[in-house]
């Protein structure tokens, strides 16, 4: 069915976390032998790191950007013909933000790697003991309306994922060092550098951006691993019902 889907995927979501964070803050690590998914260790290097990028966005990130959002939405737009290129790269992202903290505080609870990889497990499980049940039946025992949409599923997960891998990245580069970037502005104006020329400027600005990069591809890889098993859980009862039940006449 689709757990080798899953699996693949599961995969797939781990190398991005390790990818973003360049092999320093991560929750998990591919077991090659057993092909599964392991928590890392609570105390290990790499739990720290990713502790500390979460507390990074409760406490730097985020009130960053809800500050910049409360000056842009108090500012007038005769002041500023710009305003509306420096909402839209503020306010989406605040909500991208708050959106993905709560999973990223599951993921840096003792509990809750543990809680991720036995849940997907189960869910994988489940599926192969299913398909044993049901091997009897035949090799296609879901018929063409299970083969179209489990290829549509598929399809989008694949392409969902590209765009996390490909497209992804790209945004947030262009996001991290545009002189629209919300960090980049808020320090701007805390320091009070809006008189520096321009080659200074834009060293401050890369410096600013390469951090913001690593928080935006990690909290990227976050809400794409967190993400999957929410799809998986869709999949896997979706397609089976298609299997056990008979197409309406």
């Amino acid at each position: 069915m689709w757990h080798r889907e899953g699996i693949y995927h599961l995969h797939r979501a781990i190398n991005m976390t390790h990818r973003s964070s360049l092999n320093t803050a991560s929750c998990f690590v591919w077991n090659e032998k057993t092909h599964r998914a392991q928590p890392v260790a609570q105390n290990s290097r790499n739990q720290r790191a990713f502790k500390f990028v979460f507390f990074s966005y409760i406490f730097i990130l985020e009130p960053i950007l809800l500050i910049r959002c409360y000056q842009i939405s108090q500012s007038s737009y005769t002041s500023d013909k710009r305003l509306v290129i420096r909402a839209y790269f503020a306010f989406p992202v605040a909500l991208m933000v708050w959106i993905v903290i709560p999973f990223a505080f599951w993921l840096a609870c003792p509990t809750g790697k543990e809680k991720f990889v036995r849940y997907y497990e189960a869910l994988s499980d489940l599926e192969i003991y299913l398909q044993d049940l049901i091997a009897p039946v035949g090799p296609n025992p879901g018929g063409e309306r299970y083969n179209k949409a489990k290829s549509k599923i598929s399809l989008f997960v694949t392409l969902l994922y590209n765009g996390f891998d490909y497209a992804g990245p790209a945004i947030i580069s262009i996001f991290a060092f545009s002189k629209f970037c919300p960090v980049f502005e808020f320090v701007r104006d805390v320091l009070n550098l809006r008189e520096l020329c321009i080659y200074i400027a834009t060293l401050f600005r890369v410096a600013i951006g390469f951090p913001t990069l690593a928080l935006g591809l990690i909290m990227l890889s976050i809400f794409g691993i967190c993400m999957l098993i929410t799809i998986y859980g869709i999949v896997t009862p979706y397609l089976w019902t298609l299997v056990i039940t008979p197409p309406v006449r």
